[in-house]
């Protein structure tokens, strides 16, 4: 009956879970490493952080003319793709040249404009100062009614450009007033 209780005893241990003294008993046995061994560890590296430090610096040293320009490159394609939106509000359909470069930039833009859309007026008569740098407020009058309507007048004009003296400059002249961008 002896030989009976031992394979009993031994198909029961082979079935029980593992303890936490056994897991214990594993992992306090596992080799602990000496303390040379990390220092060495740690020098190698530091070595080979050191190594990758210096060849990212240098890449960075190649590279950091094109990446200025390609900085340059974005903030000029901001300026000129706002510039366009307020062209593109401005000018009426028939007033558009027919230019398949400007089919394609309008299908590039963020955000593209609606023909006839809100353009405040300060950057509408900021456009047409660009153009033909320095006028006369009646004439400004005259040229933006064909782009905003009736809604322009000579006092829109005028508070607009009080509003903005950053951007218009006034200028008298045999009691006409001028006007033109600074």
């Amino acid at each position: 009956m002896g030989s009976r209780e031992t394979v009993i005893k031994t198909k029961a241990t082979k079935r029980q879970p593992i303890s936490l003294d056994t897991v214990a008993r594993v992992r306090h046995t596992l080799p602990v490493p000496i303390f040379t061994d990390v220092v060495k560890s740690m020098q190698q590296r530091f070595v080979y952080e050191s190594e990758r430090m210096k060849a990212a610096r240098d890449e960075m040293d190649k590279l950091s003319e094109a990446y200025h320009r390609y900085k340059d490159l974005q903030d000029e394609l901001s300026n000129r793709e706002k510039r366009w939106k307020r062209l593109y509000a401005l000018l009426s359909p028939d007033d558009l040249p027919p230019c398949e470069l400007a089919a394609e930039m309008f299908g590039k833009i963020d955000n593209p404009p609606e023909l006839g859309s809100d353009v405040p007026l300060w950057e509408g008569l900021r456009e047409y100062l660009e153009i033909v740098g320095e006028t006369r407020i009646s004439d400004a009058v005259l040229m933006l009614v064909r782009f905003y309507g009736s809604d322009v007048s000579r006092q829109a004009i005028e508070s607009t450009v009080i509003r903005h003296p950053d951007v218009f400059r006034v200028r008298k002249s045999g009691g006409k007033k001028f006007i033109s961008l600074k």
